[in-house]
């Protein structure tokens, strides 16, 4: 007789609505406490067949955490929701880094991310800040279209280019073609988000 063995992948994206993403994270709050702490907002990501649920953690609770606690209340759970399916909807498509400029808008002003990025992200969230700071070779305080190219030619990227435009698109709040300090953190996440777990091996090539 042939023998079946419980697949270990991850499953092919499924387009849940917002009323079925809201169930998951419910689901998820083991302790009945109505507030998600990271590792169950973890869980639900990781339920929802995130890639990195860690990741997913860490932006969702960037998104909707609005007084800072480290958790998610249920009036700031409609934000999680709206992050979750923003995510959701943009897996089923091959560029899906897209999703946290076209996909949703909290208005929202991020905490230090000294104080947000992960354990388990920081060292590579650090690696990325100090290379694209390095390619600040005027130092002018600001990164133009060459040097953030330069910084994911460093990364080994095959195209650099496509990736400069689109961490363009992601970071460049003011539109004039530069990435400052302030808009820095969201060029870092973005090429974090392409690189993730990769990012020593990348520098050393």
């Amino acid at each position: 007789m042939p023998h079946y063995y419980p697949s270990t992948t991850k499953v092919a994206p499924i387009n849940y609505d917002a009323e079925q993403i809201r169930k998951f994270f419910l689901d998820c709050d083991t302790d009945g406490n109505k507030v998600l702490s990271r590792e169950e907002i973890k869980h639900a990501f990781d339920r929802l067949g995130a890639h990195f649920p860690t990741y997913r953690a860490w932006r969702a609770l960037q998104h909707a955490d609005f007084n800072n606690d480290g958790c998610i209340s249920m009036e700031e759970l409609n934000d999680l929701v709206g992050y979750a399916l923003a995510f959701r909807i943009s897996n089923l498509f091959p560029f899906y880094l897209l999703q946290e400029k076209w996909f949703y808008s909290s208005g929202k002003k991020l905490a230090s991310n000294e104080k947000k990025v992960p354990d388990s992200l920081k060292v590579d969230y650090d690696e990325i800040m100090s290379l694209f700071k390095r390619c600040d070779v005027n130092n002018d305080g600001k990164l133009s279209w060459e040097e953030v190219k330069a910084g994911f030619r460093r990364l080994q990227s095959r195209f650099p280019a496509y990736r400069t435009q689109r961490a363009f698109q992601m970071a460049d709040k003011k539109g004039d073609g530069y990435i400052n300090e302030a808009e820095l953190d969201k060029l870092v996440t973005y090429a974090l988000e392409c690189y993730q777990g990769d990012v020593k091996l990348r520098l050393l090539i």
